[in-house]
């Protein structure tokens, strides 16, 4: 009952699925009919919303939500602050701000450079199934 439980979530979370096809949905999935409508009936009342948004957002592994990103350029002076970068280099700092702090990530020129192009493409992607 639990995967049931997991997958009826999901369902009205991420898909919000129309009365009847929710009905369907959970009477497949061995709900009774009573159960259904009293499921649906809540799913009209505006706390159930904001429960459901509240909930959609938590993810089922205990990874952080990213909240916020910032970034800098930084020069290293000595040796002594980079693992891997020569004194005088720079590198770039991303501050990934999170459901669980500050992360601080490091990256070459190089390395900003695939990101940067990983992340184009993604938006490209993204822009092409919403035409």
């Amino acid at each position: 009952q639990i995967s049931s439980c997991l997958h009826l979530f999901r369902s009205i979370a991420f898909n919000q699925p129309k009365e009847e096809q929710l009905k369907e949905e959970m009477e497949m999935l061995g709900f009774s009919s009573e159960f259904a409508d009293i499921v649906i009936g809540l799913k009209g009342r505006r706390k159930f919303h904001s429960q459901i948004a509240r909930l959609s957002e938590i993810t089922h592994t205990d990874l952080p939500r990213l909240e916020n990103v910032d970034w800098s350029i930084v020069s290293t002076t000595d040796g002594s602050s980079s693992t891997s970068s020569p004194p005088g280099s720079h590198s770039i700092v991303m501050n990934l701000h999170t459901s669980k702090g500050l992360r601080e990530m490091r990256m070459t020129r190089e390395e900003a450079v695939a990101l940067y192009e990983k992340l184009n493409e993604m938006q490209h992607r993204i822009d092409t199934m919403l035409e």
